[in-house]
């Protein structure tokens, strides 16, 4: 870490602002503990170039992101309908489970798909295993 003698600022030939250097009150140390708020509000300033505001929320979730193994192969060896059975019967299944745990889908391409689940202690349930 810089030290505050050395510079307040940076910036690249361009006069791009490459680096700024900041020092905010309290005892910490490291960046993920404590007050985090004015540490998180200063990397998305630098970063975006404003800051969100006080009406932005932080939530952790868990981005679940399935795919099947081979599945070319395999929809060749079943045949397109059989193939699309399988897809629907595992999407309807892992539904049952996201609804369960307030999950989200997000996306689905091909045979992928990414989905949301709103905690941590949801991801670790073996019923959100038997997804994948």
């Amino acid at each position: 870490m810089p030290r505050p003698s050395w510079s307040r600022d940076r910036k690249n030939s361009t006069q791009r602002l490459i680096f700024r250097y900041v020092e905010l009150p309290g005892a910490d140390s490291v960046y993920w503990v404590g007050d985090t708020g004015p540490m998180l509000d200063e990397i998305e300033e630098f970063v975006t170039g404003s800051r969100g505001g006080t009406g932005a929320e932080r939530v952790l979730a868990t981005v679940l992101f399935t795919d099947f193994v081979d599945s070319t192969d395999r929809a060749a060896q079943l045949g397109d309908g059989r193939w699309r059975d399988i897809l629907d019967s595992h999407d309807q299944s892992v539904r049952t489970q996201l609804e369960r745990f307030r999950g989200h889908e997000m996306k689905t391409v091909g045979d992928g798909r990414s989905r949301t689940l709103s905690s941590g202690r949801a991801s670790s349930s073996p019923s959100v295993g038997n997804m994948c």
